[in-house]
């Protein structure tokens, strides 16, 4: 009866909060599925850091850059939105008074100095100091907060010492991540289990009797789903081992099938195993049943002092971070744009430590966060509310026309659907099964992503040694392009979607230091000009040409007989969506190319798909990527490339490696002209003698010209290293220049046609007639705009 009655007072009391909450203009109503704790330094939700970004501040922050905009034409005032898509962006001061200053101008010294207007929402200032103390709880040993990575992973911002600092109290670890261990007074560690290298790879003596282990890592797991353990047990020639239900391997150490292994039961994946334990003299070490060494205790790390990690206060309001390695202003401004890296108030922080100082509960309902953003958290009830005001006293306060927001705690979906119907919310995400109710409204706004999915060909032998001769013939391959009709495929079959007619899709963006889209860039417009961009690639009648002509070569070659039907098998991971997307391209197609030709369907389960992509045992299939978009040349240079993508590449039976390409590269070539002038061979290190070596290998690639010729495989390669791992990384038009990369990829592997881009992924959001945007067009940097570029009519 208690727990009945709690509940209803729960639910009372929400009611009761709707009814007395005043729903003036300038409100905006939002929901959330809530959070415990608004910690920045150890949340890593999305959720938490969603709500704990309107009470936190950041040194710099994105925006579209108006004087650039302007000078250029791009815009004719602040605020112009005309060409929203295309404005360039900046990453420009914010608790920041200025642009951070390289110290001693090799990229690894920056010293900002802060605004002297910064303070809490209780008066408390905020100085150089403030952030000492903060980046030192950010870091601290004890509490080995998760997003301490922030202040010393290569890929973030790596402050010298930071990482020892924050793991010195932490077991040390080997290369491998492995614990290190003392036993009798001895170190015992997984590199005294070494045994023998094949092909580059390194082997260690396992735990299982006469056979061996390989270093996988985490990113292998799924081919080995029992007990992973980051290494696979294998012979001593690499190979790797299956097991039955019973436990018993495929095969014995000495490489003979196991008389014992039951290959009916068979279970799915390889097996996993552990190395031995050594010592240095080769003894193995006894262990327990969990694997730790009998009597070892793990060997802690050596302690490091605050004072040794690169940070150094230099003035009230000013401080310095020492690299690890250098670093542009560029990528150090955009390491340094979120409360992640921002500050913590001091005496509550302390207040909230528990007494073994691992803890704090800072950031939770009992010691909220205290506020230094453009707003303040208000009110917070638990599993019911989140209240925002306009923090007034914030510099920045009058950037902000909405004076409040509100988020709701609705875990259902379609509870907020209703309440958004009922117009208690201002927003609602429209995507799945609510796409169709909200797919004409006027305010829905389609945010893309970076998975694109396409139809992948194999014009290979398959496993049973038959080739399908139609799929050989570039023209049908085309054919099938320009039968796709993407927007349709799009607004219909798999909506919500962004129409896609290339393989880098609209948030991609040629570079890191780039402003506009790639797809908005002149290259990128460029590639689609020969591919009926009107109608996103759709072309029935040519595309029934080119299948004439494939047919007809078919035909001239012996392959078919004129008349037969040609039968080109599409397999699929099979439920109900993709049964859609089979079913309608069955019928597209089929019904452009006439009579001759049929797309057979099979759908399968996921293990037969998975197997069926590991042996290329298909001719047609349907997948996707997604990631790197600050990186299309890489993407497309390890997915797409038949020689360094081999292993990721789903298309089959293309040298898509060797495709000769020609680029006009003016800039890079400036540049390696001006590292290669100023290179002194006497000072240099063996790893910048290598750097010279590529730099001038690459001028030779220009000849006298600006125009840059070799295989897509050396380019990727080049663009991945040779034009990237310097100082100068950002160096004058390089992102121009990137973009001519990505588009001579681009249009290498649609001409080569060795798969049919579908469709980007996208959410679907919208919002309540009173929800204003400036933004009128979807920005790779910026989204929408954001909160500063929005408002409540």
């Amino acid at each position: 009866m208690k727990k009945i009655l709690f509940t209803l007072l729960v639910l009372l009391s929400a009611l009761v909060l709707v009814a007395c909450t005043p729903k003036d203009n300038n409100t905006y109503r939002t929901y959330t599925s809530g959070t415990a704790k608004l910690n920045p330094y150890s949340e890593s939700l999305a959720t938490a850091s969603e709500l704990f970004d309107y009470v936190t501040d950041s040194l710099y922050t994105g925006d579209y850059d108006w004087d650039k905009a302007i000078a250029e034409g791009t815009a004719t005032k602040v605020g112009d939105f005309t060409n929203a898509a295309s404005l360039p962006y900046a990453r420009v001061p914010r608790m920041a008074a200025g642009e951070p200053v390289d110290v001693n101008g090799d990229g690894t010294v920056w010293e900002i100095t802060l605004r002297t207007d910064l303070k809490f929402q209780d008066g408390t200032p905020i100085n150089a100091n403030t952030f000492d103390y903060s980046w030192r709880q950010l870091l601290d040993p004890d509490q080995l907060n998760v997003r301490a990575s922030n202040l010393y992973d290569a890929s973030n911002l790596p402050l010298v010492n930071a990482e020892a600092y924050t793991k010195q109290k932490s077991p040390k670890s080997d290369s491998f991540g492995e614990f290190v261990w003392l036993v009798d007074g001895k170190e015992v560690s997984i590199a005294n289990a070494y045994s023998h290298e094949v092909g580059g790879y390194d082997y260690y003596f396992a735990t299982v009797e006469g056979y061996f282990v390989e270093f996988y890592g985490a990113s292998y797991a799924s081919y080995f789903p029992r007990n992973y353990s980051n290494w696979a047990l294998t012979l001593e020639d690499g190979s790797l081992l299956a097991e039955d239900a019973a436990g018993n391997l495929s095969k014995l150490p000495n490489g003979d099938a196991n008389p014992a292994f039951d290959a009916e039961s068979a279970q799915e994946g390889y097996v996993s195993g552990r190395p031995q334990l050594r010592f240095e003299d080769g003894a193995v070490v006894p262990v327990a049943e969990n694997g730790d060494p009998v009597g070892g205790t793990k060997i802690p790390n050596d302690p490091v002092a605050w004072a040794n990690v690169g940070f150094k206060v230099t003035g009230t309001h000013k401080f310095q971070i020492t690299l690890t390695e250098p670093k542009d202003a560029w990528y150090v401004k955009g390491q340094l744009m979120s409360g992640i890296t921002g500050v913590v108030h001091e005496a509550k922080y302390e207040a909230g430590k528990s007494a073994d100082k691992r803890t704090t509960t800072y950031g939770t309902i009992d010691n909220p966060l205290v506020s230094y953003g453009a707003y303040n958290l208000i009110e917070w009830q638990d599993g019911v509310l989140y209240l925002y005001e306009r923090n007034d006293d914030h510099y920045a306060a009058e950037e902000y026309r909405i004076k409040r927001i509100r988020y709701d705690v609705i875990a259902d979906q379609s509870i907020a659907v209703n309440e958004f119907k009922a117009g208690r919310l201002d927003i609602v995400g429209a995507s799945g099964e609510y796409f169709k109710e909200f797919k004409d409204s006027p305010t829905l706004k389609l945010t893309p992503a970076t998975t694109f999915f396409r139809f992948a060909f194999n014009i290979d032998e398959r496993p049973d040694g038959t080739t399908n001769p139609i799929l050989t013939y570039k023209e049908f391959r085309q054919a099938f392009y320009y039968a796709i009709d993407r927007e349709e495929f799009a607004s219909e079959v798999r909506a919500p979607a962004y129409a896609n007619q290339g393989f880098i899709g609209p948030v991609y963006i040629a570079t890191e230091y780039g402003s506009v889209s790639y797809r908005g860039s002149d290259a990128g417009k460029a590639v689609f000009a020969p591919l009926s961009p009107e109608t996103t690639g759709f072309n029935p009648t040519k595309a029934k040409q080119l299948f004439d002509a494939a047919y007809a070569k078919s035909v001239a070659d012996g392959n078919i007989a004129d008349g037969d039907k040609v039968t080109v098998e599409y397999t699929y991971y099979k439920v109900e969506t993709n049964d859609t997307v089979a079913n309608w391209v069955k019928q597209t197609v089929e019904t452009i190319f006439g009579d001759k030709f049929e797309l057979k369907l099979n759908g399968v389960s996921s293990d037969a798909l998975d197997a069926a992509w590991d042996n290329f045992d298909f001719d047609m299939t349907f997948g996707g990527w997604q990631g790197l978009n600050f990186n299309p040349v890489s993407l497309m240079g390890q997915v797409y490339n038949s020689i360094s993508g081999a292993a990721n590449m789903l298309e089959n039976g293309f040298d898509t490696g060797n495709i000769q390409l020609s680029i006009e590269l003016p800039h890079t070539k400036a540049a390696l002209q001006k590292w290669v002038a100023e290179f002194n061979e006497e000072t240099a290190s063996e790893a910048q003698l290598a750097a010279y070596g590529r730099w001038t290998a690459a001028l030779a690639k220009f000849g006298d010209s600006n125009t840059y010729s070799d295989t897509l495989d050396n380019v990727y390669k080049a663009a991945a290293s040779t034009f990237y791992n310097v100082s100068d990384v950002n160096y004058a038009g390089r992102n121009d220049d990137f973009d001519r990369i990505t588009a001579a990829f681009e249009a290498a592997l649609l001409d080569e046609m060795i798969a049919i881009p579908l469709f980007t992924s996208v959410s679907a959001t919208v919002y309540s007639s009173r929800v204003k945007f400036e933004a009128t067009e979807y920005h790779a940097w910026m989204g929408w705009g954001g909160l500063k570029y929005m408002y409540l009519d």
